[in-house]
């Protein structure tokens, strides 16, 4: 992707990660078409920092985004997740049990060491 379609794409953008990671090994956050964080080390810092600017700068979540961004914080990250509503709260458990099990799983590959397999 050239450097044209690059910008053109981050100033239709309201909220966002972006990753050139392709052209100019370059992770950052862009706010209202802006970039206002560029040059970060990977995405997860890239996440945590837009949690962390959306909630010093006391933006909203994007209208077409905001469940999205509501599970990130509520159920991944675990901020305010004591007020989950009652579908929240069954997808959390769900995930937080297939994580167990997954954990569980892997645990008792490596105590029988047990080759994992290339998909």
């Amino acid at each position: 992707m050239n450097e044209d379609a690059i910008n053109s794409a981050i100033e239709d953008t309201v909220v966002g990660i972006y990753d050139t990671s392709d052209e100019s090994q370059d992770i950052g956050i862009v706010l209202e078409g802006v970039r206002v964080l560029r040059d970060l080390e990977n995405v997860a810092l890239a996440v945590a920092m837009l949690f962390g600017l959306l909630y010093a700068l006391n933006l909203s979540y994007p209208a077409g985004l905001r469940y999205t961004f509501e599970v990130v914080q509520k159920i991944l990250i675990d901020m305010d997740g004591g007020k989950l509503p009652n579908k929240v709260l069954a997808l959390k458990n769900s995930i937080s049990m297939d994580l167990h099990l997954l954990i569980c799983t892997y645990s008792l590959l490596l105590i029988y060491r047990v080759p994992l397999c290339a998909f």
